[in-house]
């Protein structure tokens, strides 16, 4: 039960840094980029506690009902952020967008992912709303429908190329995952323009309102913490298909597989990401809730834990070599 406080303890600690001004605005970057990495790398080198298997986790309806008390949570912060923007200046400034820009990206858009994949219509519709409070709506579209299918294929924008940078990825991945989410709404989607304002126009005058009541600070601020979220949110993506591809038969690609993702099983990440270290048996079970998910035997090892990988993700040549001799990366040909 342990791994119920974390979530909580991010936000409290962001909370608190805002809260104290100056240079204690910049302490809610600390724990989530400094204090978690060293911790995850030192617990998991000592062989690490036995909650951190994923063992113990809670069961429905609780794991739901935690779910929705974080997505009330981050609403409630969402908006106390933005009730800060007029009476905070320079570095408090760009120690708020930061801040709130991590906490929507590690815990927002990470439950959002964990209720796109519901099968209950209201949990699709909250995850798809918290999507839009980074202005990213379109992705719960590519990811259910176009990353489950194409992973570990050229034709799925989230699956990174062997050596491709993560700053080349960033762009390929955006924009490739919102030209297949119009072209999945124009197939699927009988009522497209109602789904399509949804992705298109909705992000936007979510921008123009806070425009609208805090000026340039509120626009700033729209579009700052979302470019935070979202990059944190396509750097994790960039990590866990990483080089990986799928047999090529003469149909096409072979099916999906464990060796195609790559897990991590330590507590830190998956107490934060809801259980998203889990991602061999996700893809394979993606409707089956994330405190559901299992280790598979097949599965890809990151060398570290999901904190301490983004680190090394924004040093591309130090990510790569690490990918091929800690994580053993296979022989297999790069995406082209």
């Amino acid at each position: 039960m342990l791994w119920l406080l974390a979530p909580p303890i991010l936000i409290l600690n962001a909370y608190l840094g805002l809260k104290t001004g100056g240079l204690g605005s910049w302490s809610g970057v600390l724990l989530p980029y400094v204090i978690l990495p060293i911790l995850e790398t030192t617990l998991e080198s000592l062989g690490g506690p036995s909650w951190r298997k994923g063992q113990s986790w809670i069961r429905e309806p609780w794991a739901t009902a935690n779910l929705v008390a974080v997505a009330a949570l981050l609403t409630v912060f969402y908006a106390w952020c933005v009730a800060q923007i007029p009476t905070r200046h320079g570095s408090e400034f760009v120690a708020l967008v930061f801040v709130c820009g991590s906490i929507m990206g590690i815990l927002g858009i990470t439950l959002a992912h964990e209720l796109v994949h519901r099968t209950n219509a209201h949990l699709q519709r909250l995850g798809l709303w918290l999507l839009l409070l980074v202005n990213f709506p379109h992705w719960a579209t590519e990811h259910v429908h176009g990353h489950h299918r194409h992973v570990a294929t050229p034709k799925d924008p989230a699956t990174a190329r062997r050596d491709e940078w993560l700053y080349t990825y960033w762009m390929r991945s955006y924009w490739g995952g919102f030209r297949s989410a119009q072209a999945i709404l124009l197939a699927r989607e009988p009522l497209f323009w109602v789904r399509a304002w949804v992705t298109w126009l909705a992000p936007a005058a979510q921008v123009a309102a806070l425009t609208l009541f805090f000026g340039l600070p509120g626009f700033l601020f729209a579009v700052g913490q979302s470019v935070v979220a979202i990059a944190l949110l396509q750097t994790v993506d960039y990590i866990e298909h990483y080089g990986l591809l799928r047999e090529v038969t003469k149909e096409g690609f072979g099916p999906v597989g464990a060796e195609h993702s790559w897990d991590w099983y330590g507590g830190v990440s998956n107490s934060l990401l809801f259980g998203l270290g889990f991602h061999a048996n996700h893809h394979l079970k993606p409707r089956v809730p994330y405190q559901d998910l299992q280790p598979l035997p097949n599965a890809r090892h990151m060398p570290y834990g999901y904190p301490a990988m983004v680190l090394l993700a924004l040093i591309p040549p130090v990510f790569h070599r690490s990918m091929k001799k800690k994580g053993r990366l296979p022989s297999e040909p790069s995406l082209s």
